[in-house]
C-alpha cells in the first residue's frame, strides 16, 4: 500500500472509514432536525452579550477575510415568507395537452445512451424537449471524437481501486445526509427540506454549493427532494430587481463566531428555520453566478422529476432572475457581464471584468431556462433565451478564448489557466470538440504535475491589489488563486469522460477518493505546499464536510461508474 498522501491508499484508512459509516446514525432516506448545541457551541451560546462583545473587540484585527460575510436582512417570525407577489412575465400557459412538441434532438440523445429517470408524477409531451440538446459534448466522443483514449486497463479499476473510490463514495454520501436536514418556514408550521453547505463555518443553505452538488444527483428521489426545497427557498425570495439569495439560515454569518468556535472544533449552529437570508458578499457585490446556478438546477429537476406543477408555479421567479442576469450585461452587443470584484465564488479576491467562469455559468442558465419555456408552452421565451445563450457563447468563443494557450482566460484582463470555467465549458458543451481537446490537454498536464488538482488558478496568481488587505494579514491571501479545490477535480473527471477522456475520468476520481479516504472527510480546500492536507491555520480551518466537494464526488462518481456501482462489484461503463 502506498502512503497517506500518494495515489494509493491505506487499508487502516480504509477501515476508519468503514467503521465510521457503520458506526454513523445518519439517515438514508428523511431528514433529520437540527440537534441542539453541544460542547464549545453550547457553553458560547451561553455567554452573556458583554462577554461576546468582548470577544468580538478582542478578536476583530485578527480575523480573515470575511468572503462570506455580508449584512444579512432579519426575517421575523410572524410575517409572510414571500416578497411581494410576483407578477407573470410569460402569457398563461396552456393545458398541457396543448403544449409545444419536443425539440429536435432527441434521437441522437437515445442513440448515446441517455434516458430519463422514471418521474415521481406522469410526464406531459413537451417535458422530451429538454432532452434536446442537452451538454451535446457528453457523448459526442463516442463516434470518435477528437481526444478519444483507448479504452483499455484505465477504464477498468482493479479491486483495490474500486474498494477506494467505494469507500469515497460512502462517505460522501454521508456528507449529504449530514447536512441535509428539515427546516421551519418564518411565520408556518411547514417544513422544507434543504442541504447545508458545511458543519463549521458554513451551516447554511449557501446557494451555490447546494446547486453545484445536487445537480448531477437528482435521478435518486432523496436529492431529489433536497434540490426541490432548495430551489423552492430560492425562488420564494427572489427580489424586486431578480436577484436571489446566496445564503438563507437563522442568524448572521458572523465570521468572529466561527473562529472562536473552530478553535474547539465545533461550529455555528446550524438552521432551524430560515428567516435570515442575504443577497451580496461582503464586497456588496452581486451574485451572478448564484442566480443562475438554480435556473440550471431548475431545468435538471425538471428533467428529473417531470415536475411540471413546480416549473409552472415558479416560472414567473426563474424570468424575473433570467432578466436581472441580462440586465446584468446592459447594452453591451457581446452581452457578456462585465462584473466587480466578488461577484462570483471567489469571492477572496477582487476578480473583475468579463469573468469566463461567469459567462458560462450564465450562458447555460439561459440555456437551461429556453427548455423550461419550451416545456411549459412559451415558445417565444424559449426561442429567445436559446438566441441570448448563443449570443453568449459566441462572445465568450470570440473574446475569451486564447488560441495560442489553448483554453479560455480567466478574464479579459488575466490571461492565467483558471480550471473553473474551462471545465464548466467542456461539461455544457460551449466549448467545440477541437476547444474541448486543448482543455482536457491542459487539465491533464496540470493533474500529471503530481499535486491534489485543481488549484484555483493554475501556475500563477491573482495582482496583491486584488485581495484584501486582511486576507494577506492573517495568511489565506491564496485561498482563490493557489489553494486546492477538489470540486474541481471532481467535474473535471465528469467533464473527461464526456469528451473521451476515460482514463484521465477515472485517475481523477481515484485521486480525490484517496484524499478522502486519508482525511475521514471531504474537506473544502487544501494548502498548495508540501503534502496535501486541509488548510489548517490559527486563523481558517478549510470546511471538513464541505457539501460542494462530495456532491460533485457522487455527481463524477455516477457519471463515470454508474450509481448502482456503490452497491455491488462492477466496473467501468461499456
Amino acid at each position: 500500500m502506498k502512503s497517506r498522501h500518494g495515489r494509493g491508499f491505506s487499508e487502516e484508512a480504509l477501515r476508519r472509514v468503514t467503521a465510521r459509516n457503520a458506526a454513523s446514525e445518519h439517515f438514508r432516506g428523511a431528514a433529520k432536525p437540527r440537534p441542539e448545541p453541544s460542547g464549545p457551541a453550547a457553553c458560547a451560546s451561553s455567554l452573556g452579550i458583554g462577554a461576546r462583545l468582548a470577544l468580538l473587540l478582542a478578536c476583530a484585527l485578527a480575523l480573515p477575510s470575511a468572503s462570506r460575510s455580508s449584512e444579512a436582512v432579519e426575517f421575523p417570525e410572524g410575517e409572510p415568507p414571500l416578497v411581494e407577489p410576483i407578477v407573470p412575465i410569460a402569457p398563461p400557459l396552456e393545458p398541457a395537452a396543448a403544449l409545444a412538441p419536443p425539440m429536435p434532438g432527441e434521437d441522437a440523445l437515445a442513440a448515446a445512451g441517455e434516458t430519463p429517470a422514471p418521474a415521481p408524477t406522469p410526464k406531459a409531451a413537451p417535458l422530451e424537449a429538454l432532452k434536446a440538446g442537452q451538454e451535446s459534448v457528453a457523448k459526442a466522443a463516442e463516434s470518435g471524437g477528437v481526444g478519444r483514449e483507448s479504452r483499455a486497463l484505465d477504464d477498468v479499476f482493479d479491486g483495490a481501486a474500486m474498494a477506494q473510490v467505494r469507500a469515497g463514495r460512502e462517505l460522501a454520501l454521508t456528507v449529504l445526509d449530514k447536512n441535509t436536514y428539515e427546516v421551519r418556514l418564518p411565520g408556518t408550521s411547514l417544513d422544507r427540506t434543504i442541504v447545508t453547505a458545511g458543519s463549521q463555518h458554513f451551516n447554511d443553505l449557501w446557494t451555490r454549493d447546494a446547486c453545484f452538488a445536487l445537480m448531477g444527483l437528482l435521478d435518486d428521489p432523496k436529492r431529489a427532494s433536497a434540490a426541490r426545497g432548495v430551489l423552492q427557498s430560492l425562488f420564494d425570495r427572489v427580489d424586486a430587481r431578480g436577484q436571489l439569495p446566496r445564503r438563507q439560515g437563522d442568524h448572521p454569518h458572523n465570521v468572529v463566531w466561527s473562529w472562536f468556535l473552530s478553535l474547539f472544533g465545533a461550529g455555528l449552529p446550524s438552521p432551524r428555520a430560515l428567516s435570515r437570508f442575504e443577497y451580496a458578499d461582503g464586497l456588496r457585490a452581486p451574485q451572478y453566478d448564484a442566480a443562475a446556478l438554480a435556473l440550471i438546477l431548475a431545468e435538471k429537476y425538471l428533467r428529473a422529476s417531470g415536475d411540471l406543477e413546480f416549473a409552472r408555479q415558479n416560472y414567473a421567479a426563474m424570468s424575473r432572475s433570467a432578466a436581472w442576469l441580462e440586465a446584468a450585461a446592459g447594452s453591451s452587443p457581446d452581452k457578456l457581464i462585465d462584473q466587480p470584484g466578488g461577484a462570483d465564488w471567489k469571492d477572496g479576491v477582487k476578480r473583475s471584468g468579463k469573468v469566463a467562469y461567469t459567462n458560462v455559468v450564465v450562458f447555460k442558465a439561459f440555456d437551461s431556462l429556453a427548455g423550461i419555456s419550451r416545456a411549459l408552452g412559451d415558445g417565444a421565451a424559449s426561442e429567445r433565451y436559446h438566441d441570448l445563450a448563443e449570443a453568449i457563447k459566441a462572445s465568450i468563443n470570440g473574446d475569451l478564448w486564447d488560441e495560442r494557450r489553448g483554453y479560455y482566460k480567466d478574464s479579459d484582463g488575466i490571461t492565467a489557466f483558471s480550471p473553473d470555467g474551462n471545465i464548466l465549458a467542456v461539461l455544457w458543451g460551449l466549448a467545440d470538440a477541437g476547444r474541448s481537446d486543448r482543455i482536457m490537454t491542459a487539465l491533464q498536464k496540470a493533474f500529471e504535475q503530481g499535486r491534489l488538482p485543481y488549484p484555483a488558478l493554475v501556475g500563477g496568481k491573482y495582482p496583491p491589489q486584488s485581495v484584501p488587505w486582511l486576507a494577506k494579514r492573517v495568511g489565506v491571501e491564496h485561498y482563490h488563486d493557489t489553494f486546492i479545490w477538489p470540486w474541481q477535480a471532481n467535474l473535471a473527471a465528469v467533464a473527461a469522460e464526456r469528451s473521451g477522456r476515460p482514463g484521465l475520468a477515472r485517475r481523477l476520481l481515484r485521486r480525490v477518493a484517496a484524499q478522502a479516504v486519508a482525511d475521514g472527510t471531504f474537506y473544502e480546500v487544501y494548502s498548495p505546499r508540501g503534502a496535501p492536507r486541509p488548510v489548517r491555520s490559527f486563523f481558517y480551518r478549510s470546511e471538513p464536510d464541505f457539501l460542494w466537494s462530495a456532491g460533485t464526488y457522487l455527481w463524477a462518481f455516477n457519471e463515470i461508474l454508474g450509481a448502482r456501482c456503490g452497491e455491488q462489484d462492477c466496473p467501468a461503463k461499456p
